[in-house]
């Protein structure tokens, strides 16, 4: 701005001399603006919409006043200025934009958004307050023209010769950027999202409690079953049950295809516990919702799959507790080492174990959302987008549009099928029975990508899985955790490794103990997918996938190195998805 400001003064005299004086006056306007902006933030988080609305008329004011300097005569002129005056343009566009947002989105949101704030997205009882959620969405996706109009411009502006300027406008340019979807996605939310929160008659959702004591692909291990029904936002949830009232079926149900059965096991199409190998929860959740039904259970429209930890993180959330029939007081501090180990270690007996299981996940989930209407829902939108993230949670719907808005929002867990951004992945599933996976750690190097002729992009990749167990705490371990006393504390698990959608994995090496297909103890893998390598090469839906059988020993680890190489089509760097473990899985990005 100082720059403008000196160039024109140079060029135009006193006529240069006013529009100093005009362009500092703006500069201390945006100021204002970003200034009222954060305090709207706070304010609207925070509850106190009286005073948000009192700063978002403010904003209107300052907004209106911006647009209205910007776009003066001395404005109009000054962009005739050789150089500098496509900046000027680009400044001007920038105060049109903030007006247009301003008027357009912000003002008419403040008129729905409850006394309370985003507090008053839901009451205190749990419900959902659907027709705020309807309403917001509404004003959002109607936003879209205006958003992907001056995001075009914005777009189109050329870079800023004035060196201060860059920074701001680039900012200004990702935020734009950001909005547009945002404001797309509020158009797919508004045609689905109050359909799933029951505002067209009640949804029954089956709501998987899993474990990675036993892993399994995606989410983990299938420990109890519930059933929540949302009806127009009020939520109700029925008691957990365990695998007993979920039996293992005699025969595969119609949803698992050759494939499933093939790479994961006949278990995949029959055990409610194992349906999870899989590795798109698009295909768990069809099969688990057809084993449910299958069981007498009735049918539902949709699976949501979470893990211990995402529990743990909802109890520390909410405030709340669970005790057990053993005096056990589980809370946000110890609920997932507890169901993954302290379990298994203080009720030996599979039943016993199961039922605690089952009544832990019942008690927590029903004290989360019958506290949920008391939470920062900001927080609540941190642990659930920091859980998706690392796989913990993923939800299937049965309807094809719900569906496709959670892949959109990267909530599905499918195994992704865009060129344009290309996603590789590390799975584990356990082979064998116990709960020894406490006890395993993975780590994921992802070399920096390498730009080929053709215009993929290759990865070098390095996988190190590694058994945390030493002598003294395995004479801790009851012969249930460890499946029996002759593995002397190794884990035997599957690894799967998937390539991106029009991509290649290649240069797979290994280092640790691997069985071939003639080898593989215990199971029908070596019939259904077969191959005597180390690791072996097929497809999943369409992708370059490598398999195989590893046995980690005690205090040791298995390593696996190969490159990664994208579609021609990529246009983002690689994204790692893998199987989420007791703790957290260290993957570096070079």
């Amino acid at each position: 701005i100082a720059a403008v400001v000196v160039v024109v003064v140079l060029v135009f005299g006193v006529t240069g001399a006013a529009f100093a004086m005009s362009a500092m006056d703006a500069k201390d306007d945006a100021q204002t603006l970003m200034t009222q902006a954060k305090q709207l933030k706070s304010q609207v988080v925070g509850g106190d919409m009286a005073g948000a609305k009192e700063t978002a008329s403010q904003m209107s004011e300052m907004t209106t006043k911006l647009h209205d300097t910007t776009s003066g005569p001395l404005w109009s002129v000054a962009t005739l200025i050789p150089v500098v005056g496509s900046d000027i343009q680009t400044v001007r566009t920038v105060s049109d934009a903030a007006d247009a947002l301003v008027d357009e989105v912000l003002m008419p949101a403040m008129d729905v958004i409850p006394a309370n704030g985003l507090a008053g997205l839901m009451s205190d009882d749990g419900a959902v307050n659907v027709k705020v959620i309807d309403d917001l969405l509404t004003v959002v996706s109607g936003s879209a023209p205006t958003i992907t109009e001056y995001a075009e411009k914005l777009n189109g502006a050329p870079e800023p010769a004035i060196g201060q300027l860059k920074e701001p406008i680039q900012q200004v340019k990702d935020m734009m950027s950001m909005l547009g979807p945002i404001a797309g996605y509020a158009t797919e939310l508004k045609d689905t999202l109050p359909a799933m929160l029951g505002a067209d008659g009640a949804r029954n959702y089956l709501i998987i409690a899993c474990s990675s004591a036993e892993m399994r692909s995606s989410v983990g291990f299938a420990g109890s079953f519930g059933v929540m029904t949302v009806d127009n936002g009020k939520i109700s949830l029925g008691s957990f049950i365990g695998y007993e009232e979920n039996l293992r079926l005699e025969t595969p149900v119609p949803a698992a295809t050759e494939e499933d059965i093939r790479l994961f096991r006949t278990e995949a199409a029959i055990d409610a516990r194992d349906v999870t190998q899989i590795l798109d929860f698009e295909r768990v959740g069809e099969i688990e919702a057809q084993i449910w039904a299958a069981n007498g259970h009735g049918t539902v429209d949709g699976v949501i799959g979470m893990d211990t930890v995402v529990l743990q993180r909802m109890l520390e959330l909410t405030g709340t507790s669970v005790t057990t029939p053993g005096g056990d007081v589980l809370d946000g501090s110890n609920t997932s080492d507890f169901l993954l180990n302290g379990v298994y270690k203080k009720y030996p007996e599979g039943k016993v174990q199961n039922a605690i299981f089952a009544l832990v996940a019942d008690t927590a989930a029903k004290g989360v959302f019958g506290n949920i209407g008391k939470v920062n829902i900001a927080k609540l939108a941190g642990v659930l987008k920091t859980s998706v993230d690392e796989g913990r949670i993923s939800i299937y719907m049965a309807n094809d549009g719900e569906e496709a808005m959670l892949e959109d929002f990267g909530l599905a867990g499918t195994v992704s099928s865009d060129t344009k951004v290309p996603e590789t992945g590390v799975y584990m599933s356990a082979c064998l029975g116990g709960k020894m996976f406490y006890y395993l750690a993975s780590d994921i190097e992802v070399g920096k990508g390498v730009k080929n002729a053709d215009g993929s992009v290759t990865y070098d990749m390095k996988v190190t899985f590694s058994d945390l167990l030493d002598e003294a705490e395995l004479s801790t371990l009851t012969r249930y955790i460890k499946n029996g006393d002759e593995y002397n504390g190794s884990l035997h698990f599957f690894v799967y490794l998937l390539a991106p959608t029009g991509g290649k994995i290649t240069d797979l090496q290994t280092d640790g103990v691997f069985y071939g297909a003639d080898r593989y103890p215990n199971t029908d893998f070596a019939i259904t997918a077969g191959g005597n390598d180390d690791m072996n090469e097929t497809t999943y839906q369409g992708n370059d996938l490598w398999y195989g059988w590893t046995k980690v020993p005690m205090e040791g680890t298995t390593v696996i190195t190969y490159k990664v190489t994208t579609s021609p089509e990529a246009e983002t760097d690689l994204v790692v998805r893998t199987t989420p473990l007791s703790g957290d899985t260290e993957i570096t990005y070079q």
